[in-house]
């Protein structure tokens, strides 16, 4: 997924990455967008954020998700 922000959700959301694969972490950005903030494991793993403020996009993984 593409860096973007949530548009049709509105304050804090989980998400969780399940399935076999590797990689894929969740890469939250700072509200402006411009510089990284953090990089979350969320294979199997539930992640509590504001995707409607901050921008994020999933690194690039193998396996399947």
């Amino acid at each position: 997924m593409k860096k973007h922000k949530d548009a049709k959700n509105v304050g804090e959301s989980y998400i969780i990455g399940l399935g076999n694969y590797k990689s894929g972490e969740l890469i939250v950005y700072n509200a402006d967008g411009k510089s990284e903030k953090k990089r979350v494991d969320i294979r199997n793993k539930w992640f509590k954020f504001d995707g409607s403020t901050y921008p994020h996009e999933t690194a690039p993984f193998t396996g399947t998700r």
